[in-house]
């Protein structure tokens, strides 16, 4: 076939791709906001945030490993780079979904209730403000790096963003996640939500690069050992949360693992084991299993299922501690999100360019 053919048949591909995924973001989000005025508002609201943090973690979690890879002076990324830099896409839908957890915080945060005595740092306004001012932040120093890609200070910038990167989504974890349960109170929710989140972002950048075309096997089994170390740390630092409920007497600590690991939830929390934290571990220790596209595929498809079930598991534990509650109120947003993901990444990858024309990678 004619290159230019072959091109412009392509794009006719991705046009009708990311036009069925746009109308359906749009038709998923009304139906969303149609539910808000029923008595399920709460659990409508939570499903939101759900989504929230999980597609929110998927996109800075790109974003934010060239940073870490060029400020550790490496040099391997190649082509498949430009998948990374597709994540930055999703930023004006992840700080406007921010936007709109904030305009209707007062039918779902919790630490809005009189017994909530921690009016100064919870206060609604710093709260919400202090995350969205973070969040630009973050973004801006993503375009700034992005525009430095090619310059002497890459590292700089580089560096700089890292480190945003982690205080931005540590705030995340500690504002977002850890207030849900009044009564619950951890040191590690923070280093969590952005080590996982960087877990959620390799994982992504593996599965975006084997779906996209055929990527150099060489960095695709790097970008697997990433998964594959991140799973590890992921792991050990979620095994943290249950740490001192077993050598101390703790009780704040407990009211996070009753009804995760003794309640309805003890299933989902088996689930997850085998999901993201102890079965990738066993499925990417060999060599030829990152280095196999299918293969990687299929487990990082798993991962990312598991991670967003992780997020719900997350938030919906602290609510319905004696069942688990999944049905349209959940599946509406999750398909508006994935819906506005794909859209986006997939018109990023026809705009950003080679940012490193070719495949470095020596082993």
């Amino acid at each position: 076939m004619n290159p230019k053919k072959n091109m412009t048949h392509n794009n006719k591909q991705t046009g009708i791709i990311t036009g069925i995924t746009a109308v359906i973001a749009i038709i998923m989000i009304i139906f969303w906001a149609l539910q808000l005025g029923g008595d399920q508002a709460p659990r409508v609201w939570r499903a939101f945030l759900i989504n929230y943090l999980f597609f929110t973690s998927l996109a800075a979690g790109l974003v934010v490993w060239p940073a870490i890879i060029v400020t550790a002076g490496g040099d391997w990324m190649g082509s498949l780079e430009k998948v990374c830099w597709a994540g930055f896409s999703f930023s004006v839908p992840s700080l406007l979904a921010l936007m709109v957890l904030w305009a209707g915080s007062e039918n779902w945060v919790p630490w809005l209730e009189p017994e909530a005595h921690h009016a100064g740092w919870l206060n609604n306004i710093f709260l919400f403000a202090r995350n969205l001012i973070m969040q630009l932040l973050f973004w801006f120093l993503a375009w700034l790096f992005l525009k430095n890609r090619r310059s002497a200070k890459k590292h700089v910038y580089g560096g700089w963003l890292v480190f945003i990167y982690a205080l931005t989504f540590s705030l995340v974890g500690f504002d977002l996640i850890m207030p849900l349960d009044l009564h619950w109170k951890s040191m590690v929710v923070g280093s969590y939500y952005f080590v996982s989140g960087l877990y959620i972002g390799a994982a992504a950048w593996a599965f975006i690069s084997i779906i996209s075309g055929k990527p150099n096997t060489k960095i695709l089994r790097t970008i697997g050992k990433l998964v594959f170390a991140f799973c590890l740390l992921t792991t050990y630092l979620m095994f943290s949360h249950l740490l001192p409920s077993w050598y101390e007497n703790q009780p704040h600590m407990t009211s996070f693992v009753i009804p995760r690991y003794n309640l309805a939830w003890v299933s989902i929390s088996y689930l997850l084991l085998g999901m993201v934290y102890l079965g990738p571990i066993l499925l990417l220790v060999s060599g030829w299993s990152k280095r196999n596209p299918a293969f990687l595929g299929i487990v990082t498809t798993m991962i990312l299922v598991g991670m967003w079930i992780e997020r719900w598991w997350l938030v919906d534990a602290v609510h319905e501690k004696e069942q688990v509650i999944y049905g349209w109120p959940e599946i509406a947003p999750t398909l508006g999100f994935l819906a506005l993901m794909i859209t986006a990444i997939t018109l990023a990858l026809r705009k950003i360019p080679k940012l490193v024309e070719p495949d470095k990678i020596q082993t």
